[in-house]
């Protein structure tokens, strides 16, 4: 009731000092409003800029190009850079306050050659400014892996969304001139409107536009949230080339001698069957048609957390007779990768460790392809990519794979004679 009461007691205000105040206070062909209309579409382009490079990272089946997963430390940066980044736009709120404080009457009323309707026009375009930016640091916060990044990537679009105040403050400096200096420098004196007892005096609506703007932010990236410990963005099925490398006295379960081990054997199609310290685990899987094998124990990769790295295991290899490759902290190895933070293993193709009775001296590589196909050609033209991303192998045509690129062998020859 206090504030309502010393609202009611101001019986004149003056327009803020802004760019989009010259939007509507200015002849339309005149310098300030050129040089008011050229400042508010820097500020567009701008942030048009940063979204378009921000879309950049998006694919039909990750819109907003989120990464696979993040850090416990990356998470909390997130929700608190959703807090910060609202409390720091003020376009949606000073239009809305502008909205709120001067009504078609009060303008008329007082300064009759204003037009309302370009009065409306630039808190539109306040608000347009005010969302773009909104738009912008919910997408910097959820493609975000690194802390820092989401904080300076927020000051960045904070300044991307001011540059029409750094111009209006320049000009009032007469940087630009001695108009843009009179027409800056100029304050129009207004009666505020009188409308009492309503919600747009009571501040309802700024708080309310406020509260739905964090709530929308908040909503977004909760569904993100979920969505990665869902392993949405994680591709479900890779296919792994693991070279020549060969260990030539492999202890595999069921053999009572060494035997000649190459690791090209457990080449082929891996997809991800639930977590693994908190990583997709990927499982071996039919070669032929990327089901299930009938008798076969698949290999594994999974990540472990004690040593920070992605390992390929099977549970009938040991290293030692009395040691088992696969513990149940996972992090027995027969193939290490690098100490990685990565999420997705198919960012994972350098620096590869493998066991041939010793650690191999010099990283390897391994070749990961995600299998995930977007139309025909991914397919080879030997099937049809379903709506799950995967290829659907044309029998006719006796193809199988990933990617539909192999064939089955040939079941008879013939010589010259066609015998």
């Amino acid at each position: 009731q206090n504030d309502e009461a010393d609202e009611d007691s101001i019986t004149e205000m003056k327009f803020p000092g802004s760019t989009y105040t010259l939007l509507f206070t200015s002849p339309i062909i005149s310098i300030p409003f050129i040089f008011a209309s050229m400042s508010t579409l820097l500020c567009y382009i701008c942030l048009l800029l940063s979204l378009f490079n921000l879309f950049s990272e998006s694919s039909p089946d990750n819109l907003f190009g989120v990464p696979a997963g993040v850090k416990p430390e990356v998470r909390g940066a997130q929700y608190v850079g959703v807090l910060v980044g609202v409390l720091m736009e003020e376009e949606v709120p000073d239009a809305i306050q502008l909205f709120r404080t001067f009504s078609k009457e009060s303008l008329y009323n007082n300064v009759p050659k204003l037009s309302y309707k370009r009065f409306l026009f630039s808190c539109i375009c306040r608000s347009i400014n005010g969302y773009l930016y909104l738009l912008s640091v919910f997408l910097v916060i959820v493609q975000a892996d690194n802390v820092l990044d989401i904080f300076y990537d927020l000051l960045a679009l904070q300044f991307a969304q001011s540059i029409d105040d750094v111009s209006f403050n320049l000009a009032r400096k007469e940087m630009f001139g001695a108009t843009l200096f009179a027409a800056t420098n100029h304050d129009h004196m207004i009666e505020p409107s009188t409308r009492k007892n309503s919600c747009l005096r009571r501040n309802f609506l700024l708080k309310s536009i406020l509260l739905i703007n964090l709530a929308l932010m908040y909503v977004g990236l909760i569904y993100v949230t979920l969505q990665q410990r869902n392993g949405a963005y994680v591709c479900p099925s890779i296919s792994v080339n693991f070279g020549d490398e060969v260990w030539e006295e492999a202890l595999i379960h069921g053999h009572e001698r060494p035997r000649f081990l190459e690791y090209s054997y457990f080449n082929g199609i891996y997809k991800v069957e639930g977590n693994f310290n908190g990583r997709p685990r990927y499982v071996e899987k039919n070669k032929w048609n990327g089901g299930e094998f009938a008798a076969t124990v698949g290999a594994e990769i999974v990540f472990c957390k004690e040593s920070g790295r992605w390992v390929f295991t099977h549970e009938d290899i040991y290293k030692h007779v009395s040691v088992k490759i696969k513990g149940e902290d996972g992090c027995g190895w027969l193939i290490q990768s690098d100490v990685s933070v990565e999420y997705d293993l198919a960012n994972i193709q350098t620096n590869w460790m493998f066991w041939t009775g010793s650690v191999t001296m010099g990283a390897q590589n391994v070749e990961i392809v995600c299998n995930k196909c977007q139309d025909e050609s991914d397919c080879n033209y030997q099937g049809i990519c379903l709506d799950e991303g995967l290829c659907l192998c044309d029998s006719r045509q006796e193809s199988f794979g990933s990617r539909c690129e192999l064939h089955t062998a040939c079941n008879s020859i013939y010589d010259d004679y066609q015998n």
